[in-house]
């Protein structure tokens, strides 16, 4: 479960952070993002990594399997596909019930970066800007963001 995260960008990623946990390695995966209308990343990312132990990493945000949970904060895990599901925290303005925000206008299939841990886990999931749909600040729009100092800590 997602409790707080933290989101950033700088010049060449938008990236979500999990934990205070210094990241010391990362892996390129594909990944599955859906965008509204307005080209803003909504819902979730969806993770493939068939060559790498995916329920490790994500083992400590307690995953479910798929179905059981889509609120923002699930983490869904299928070990036969060996693919995760993270919903992540939306902002205010997206939760409004009259809202179209959130309305899914397709997917967008991309190749992330997941930068784990020590040992192991997932401590950020990192998107490059050439693979975004839109500019800065717009693309993250949605997603809630806390100060790091309230993530989990190592």
């Amino acid at each position: 479960m997602i409790q707080r995260q933290m989101v950033t960008e700088d010049d060449r990623w938008f990236a979500v952070r999990l934990s205070q946990a210094s990241s010391v390695h990362s892996l390129t995966c594909q990944a599955v993002i859906e965008v509204n209308w307005e080209g803003q990343w909504i819902h979730g990312i969806e993770i493939f990594m068939p060559s790498f132990n995916l329920s490790r990493a994500i083992q400590w945000l307690q995953p479910v399997p798929p179905g059981t949970c889509h609120a923002p904060g699930c983490v869904t895990y299928d070990p036969e596909g060996d693919a995760a599901y993270l919903y992540l925290l939306q902002t205010d303005q997206s939760k409004s019930p009259d809202s179209e925000r959130l309305v899914i206008a397709g997917s967008h299939e991309l190749k992330a970066e997941w930068r784990l841990g020590q040992d192991g886990s997932l401590i950020e999931i990192a998107v490059p800007k050439s693979q975004a749909p839109t500019g800065s600040g717009r693309f993250t729009g949605l997603l809630h963001s806390d100060p790091f100092d309230t993530l989990p800590g190592p």
